[in-house]
Parts: C-alpha cells; structure tokens; sequence
C-alpha cells in the first residue's frame, strides 16, 4: 500500500477538510462506535509499505495514537491542524523521501476491548480517512500505563516495507500517550489481540510460551524501526503520575521525548526526524521554530 501522494494540491484539499473538524468535537469527527474490521490486528495478516510510480523511495512513518479517554483530543487536534502542518514541513523540508503514513489506535489491553487498532500505510486523502475512522473508545484503566508495546509488537512481526528490505533503511515509529511505561504482553495477549499466523520479520522468533517484557518488544521493533514516544505532558495523568518521565527515560533514553503542548506535536515529530536524520541541527530548528521553548524542553 502506499499509492498515490501528497503534494500541494492534497494540502489545500486537506485544509479545506480540517476547517470542518476544527468546528465540530471530538464524536463527531471519529464517528466510529467499534473498531472497524480492517483495523482490527485479528484479522490482518500484514500491512505493506511498498515503492510505487508515485513513491519510489517510501519512507513508512507509523503515528501509534493514545485514544483511552485523556487522550481523544490529541487525535482530534492531529485532524483538524496536525496532520497538515505534518505533511506540510515533509514535503518543505524533506527529512525523509515519499512518506507512507499508517495510524494505529492504542489502549490498555487488560481493559479495553480494542486495544490496538491498525490503518494501511496510505500517501494521500485516505490518509485522512484513515485517520478519522479510528475508533476512540475512551477506556484504559486506572494503572497508570497504556499498551503502546503492542504497536511495537505490531511493527516487528506484521509490516513489511521496501525501505528496509530493499535498501536498509528503517521507518519511523512514534507512539504518543500521557501514562507511564507498558507491562508487555503474555502469550494469551498475543492471542487475543493478534493474527495467529504471523509472519515474523526480526531475526529472532519468540517461542509462543515466553512472556514479552517491554524491553523485548522495544529490541524487536528497533530492529526495523526508529522508535520514539513522545509523553504528553500537558494533561491530568502525567501530572498525577510523577514516575513517568523518568520510566520512559529510563526505558528508552533520549528517544522518549517530553511534549508540554501537544499543539506542537508535529513540530516535534518533524524535529525529531530531522534530528535523527542530521539534516538539521538542533540550534537551526530551534532558531527556525515558532515554539523554541517547547522545542528547548523537548530535546533538553
């Protein structure tokens, strides 16, 4: 998947759309009640980054949205502005070549009946279609943690793409979420949430009877993946939750990035690839930013 592109026209085609989000709450934008079936991890066997005419250098960029009931308003504030001022500063600065974009929806497996949800990698309008026809259910439970492991189980044993395969070079994996770290998966997770013939992509396959930390998932992902979290810290439970920077940090180092404004969550993900990518400096971005002292906290 991944046909089509976004390019200036889609851009003026997309604001026109996101005027109408920004003018209507959250419900009404994500109207699903339930997870649609195909983005149900059940029923997918394998998602698909692959080059095309139109994107002949994919680069697969998955955005793992926290959707348990702090969060609906990150998915909301990303179709009504994020989205646009996301592909906007790609296709400006190109950090990456021909961006591939998938949404996953994520909640708290132990609470949530749909604990992650999963779009096609898409490369223009249905991107946003995608996007808004997640199913924000609202859940998690009162533990402090959500399941953002499971996108990074997702990613290193349910995606294949021509970026790595072909020329070596991993995707992007970002998840973003206001709690603290995840607890990792069991076998009978696994079964539960996941197509029962998977198709493992990393080097080492786990025996279906060993339970899955959360430092094993990352190594999996990070195989394939450049993976970042970007911990929001602008709502009630990071606030109430004093351990969570330092968990993240303590888990993934500087790849676990504050946000006190979740407004500037593109511009972050933007500086991060680029970052990563050394195509600018930390000082360039900063003095080109509108929002240096977001930034300053972010990569402090």
């Amino acid at each position: 998947m991944g046909s089509g592109r976004f390019d200036n026209d889609t851009l003026d085609k997309y604001y026109s759309t996101a005027r109408t989000f920004g003018s209507l709450g959250v419900e009404q934008v994500f109207k699903q009640r339930y997870i649609k079936s195909e983005f149900d991890p059940l029923n997918i066997r394998l998602r698909e980054s692959r080059d095309s005419s139109d994107n002949p250098l994919s680069t697969p960029l998955v955005f793992a949205l926290d959707v348990t009931g702090s969060m609906g308003g990150i998915a909301h504030e990303i179709a009504s502005s994020g989205l646009g001022a996301l592909m906007k500063g790609i296709l400006t600065d190109k950090p990456v070549t021909d961006p591939h974009i998938m949404f996953m929806g994520i909640g708290d497996h132990r609470w949530d009946r749909s604990p992650i949800q999963v779009s096609q990698f898409e490369a223009d309008m249905r991107i946003v279609s995608d996007l808004t026809n997640l199913y924000i259910e609202g859940g998690g439970g009162g533990n402090w943690t959500e399941s953002y492991d499971m996108a990074w189980y997702f990613a290193a044993n349910y995606i294949s793409t021509d970026s790595f395969e072909k020329r070596g070079k991993k995707g992007y994996l970002f998840t973003f979420g206001d709690e603290g770290t995840p607890v990792g998966l069991s076998p009978n997770d696994i079964r539960r949430f996941f197509h029962s013939k998977q198709l493992m992509m990393n080097t080492s396959e786990i025996s279906s009877d060993v339970y899955l930390s959360p430092v094993e998932l990352l190594r999996q992902a990070h195989e394939q993946w450049e993976v970042f979290h970007i911990i929001i810290s602008d709502t009630g439970y990071i606030r109430d939750n004093p351990n969570a920077v330092s968990q993240w940090k303590s888990l993934m180092g500087n790849r676990a990035i504050v946000l006190k404004d979740y407004t500037k969550l593109p511009e972050v993900v933007l500086a991060t690839i680029a970052l990563n990518e050394k195509s600018k400096t930390l000082n360039n971005i900063i003095a080109q930013s509108t929002c240096p002292d977001v930034l300053r906290v972010a990569f402090s």
